[in-house]
């Protein structure tokens, strides 16, 4: 429906089927207009579409009533992610990463209620600063990237955020691959704590965990999520989809785990850690402090996150660029979309480039 003018009467258009019907509403102000062409093409649609017309009314008032919520900055913020429809800033943000960003929004949401806040409008910048105060570095840029995108969306200005945090210089950005001597302290501790009496009733999952992640480079969710439909026991491959990218990659398992996946598809049950993959979809944290746990009885410590899970896959990527696999082969391997990240995870192979290098220099003395 739109209304236009003849001479100083509006007149509504309307369709009718494939018809197009033009009707005088009489009147010569524009919002007197407006209510009669209402009153002129209503009941016509009613006739054809019934209870059709009924929905739709309730729905433009429901969104006229939020966007009225938006402009007044009255969001509730237990319904704040619904109604901001986060898409990324390109509209096309992966699986992965919109999980991050709900993770982060809905941790931001619960310290805000905390601090007294039940709407978008009620927050503040001394308690957004202090929200963001009390998490780590790298989880406050991550909470301050979405859950900022998250209250500008829904009205929220701009500066009610502080500066994104920087991270210390201290803070390691990308996990240290593990040498061989860590390697071996580390699956002998991974086994010990499974032969110990008191160990939990998983112990021997969680060292046969370690291994798979060592000998697959598979990240800790995916791997302890790993589904026996995702190996073909015949073939000997994985085909797996990377939560963080939402890429298949398919790969070889290595013969070390051979016997382990056969007993796994053999044994009927749907996930290769049943009781890990529980303890990770319900809180992934706490693999996370069980691998610290880990590092730090097999004597591996250094600064501040430098250790953890993650250094399994770097560590498989390392060795395989030591022993010469191509980077095209590791970045398919690993499921990496640039291969600038795959050089930084096989940093060794820039290494072993380097003395081969130098073994080239002549002698200056």
């Amino acid at each position: 429906m739109s209304l236009y003018r003849r001479g100083n009467v509006w007149w509504v258009k309307k369709w009718d089927g494939k018809r197009q019907v033009r009707l005088s509403t009489g009147c010569t102000d524009y919002n007197e207009a407006l209510q009669r062409a209402s009153s002129l093409v209503v009941p016509a649609v009613m006739d054809r579409e019934g209870d059709m017309l009924s929905g739709l009314v309730e729905k433009a008032r429901r969104l006229r009533r939020e966007a009225r919520e938006v402009r007044a900055g009255a969001v509730p913020l237990r319904d704040a992610w619904r109604r901001a429809d986060y898409r990324g800033s390109r509209g096309d943000a992966k699986e992965g990463t919109l999980r991050r960003a709900q993770e982060a929004w809905e941790c931001f949401a619960r310290d805000a209620s905390a601090a007294g806040a039940e709407t978008v409008g009620d927050l503040t910048r001394p308690m957004v600063e202090k929200i963001l105060a009390a998490h780590p570095p790298r989880f406050a840029q991550v909470m301050h990237q979405y859950a900022r995108a998250v209250c500008v969306r829904l009205g929220a200005p701009p500066e009610l955020w502080p500066p994104k945090p920087r991270r210390p210089p201290s803070e390691t950005t990308h996990r240290e691959p593990l040498t061989r001597e860590q390697v071996a302290a580390l699956l002998a501790e991974a086994d010990a704590g499974a032969a110990r009496p008191q160990s939990k009733s998983d112990g021997a999952e969680f060292a046969r965990l370690v291994r798979w992640m060592l000998y697959t480079g598979l990240r800790m969710g995916d791997c302890a999520t790993l589904a026996t439909a995702d190996i073909d026991a015949e073939a000997m491959t994985v085909s797996r989809t990377m939560a963080k990218t939402s890429r298949r990659v398919e790969f070889p398992i290595h013969p070390a785990l051979h016997a382990d996946a056969r007993e796994a598809v053999a044994s009927g049950r749907a996930m290769l850690f049943p009781s890990l993959a529980a303890k990770y979809l319900h809180a992934p944290g706490v693999l996370t402090v069980r691998f610290r746990r880990l590092f730090s009885r097999a004597g591996i410590a250094g600064e501040p996150g430098q250790f953890c899970a993650h250094c399994l896959r770097t560590t498989f990527a390392s060795i395989c660029a030591e022993a010469g696999v191509p980077l095209a082969v590791i970045q398919s391997w690993l499921g990496h979309t640039s291969p600038m990240v795959t050089r930084i995870y096989a940093r060794v192979e820039d290494m072993r480039l380097k003395r081969a290098a130098l073994a080239k220099f002549p002698d200056l003395g």
